[in-house]
């Protein structure tokens, strides 16, 4: 008779964890770059039930199978959906059209991916990001000092007319997602088939209005499973209390 309860209680923990990567993905809504992310499910292995005679209990016949509820399997993320690409005039804006990510290094040493190329100078006019991470080119981090800043599409960069440097752009195989919108992968980087375009900026892939559309489906299927755990205390509580004495 508990099945039932498993089952909706296993609904539950998986709408609440679907509910958390689509908050997710309304909240990075508007950040630059940011690629938004899908829950999978699988169902538990399922029963097979049998009709027994009472007359002869050692006589079975399937009558069919029984899910035992729902899993999370995966969490995908939509790398090959690309964001609207939004002009904002300015210079150091960089976006990337097609594959590609440009190559950002920590203070550590560490080096990462991004998408958002949303990008300023520090107090050395080294090129940096929001988090103050170098942005990297062919040669090392990039220095511009100067007034007339131009990228062309295969990331090569001047300054008052004078060549610096190449931004070191390359593409990903099985990226993942480390934190404050960058990526990291065990494989090699590959050559990037993208172009940059100086003065706009990738926004996110993440569409709100389906987010919310998703976050109101998954609040109907989390309030119809709690009804079928409330149903079965209510059941329980009547065993309990009034069978119970009989």
């Amino acid at each position: 008779m508990l099945r039932g309860l498993y089952t909706a209680a296993s609904g539950l923990s998986s709408i609440m964890f679907r509910n958390e990567i689509e908050t997710n993905n309304l909240t990075n809504s508007k950040t630059g770059g940011y690629k938004k992310e899908e829950v999978l499910f699988k169902s538990f292995q399922s029963l097979l039930n049998n009709r027994i005679s009472y007359e002869r209990p050692s006589t079975m016949a399937p009558i069919g199978n029984l899910g035992r509820g729902v899993m999370v399997d995966d969490v995908i993320t939509y790398f090959d959906m690309q964001g609207e690409l939004v002009n904002t005039e300015k210079d150091l804006d960089l976006a990337i059209n097609g594959n590609g990510y440009l190559v950002i290094e920590n203070a550590a040493g560490q080096r990462h991916y991004t998408r958002n190329g949303s990008f300023g100078l520090d107090y050395n006019a080294q090129l940096t990001n929001d988090d103050g991470y170098m942005v990297m080119g062919q040669n090392g981090s990039l220095e511009i000092k100067g007034q007339l800043i131009d990228i062309h599409d295969d990331g090569r960069v001047f300054v008052d007319g004078e060549y610096v440097d190449t931004l070191l752009m390359v593409d990903l195989i099985d990226p993942r997602k480390v934190g404050s919108n960058l990526f990291e992968t065990d494989n090699p980087p590959i050559e990037a088939e993208g172009k940059i375009l100086q003065g706009y900026l990738e926004q996110s892939n993440a569409n709100p209005i389906e987010g919310m559309t998703q976050y109101l489906k998954n609040l109907r299927a989390y309030e119809a499973n709690q009804k079928i755990v409330q149903a079965y205390d209510a059941t329980l509580d009547k065993l309990i209390n009034e069978v119970g004495r009989v």
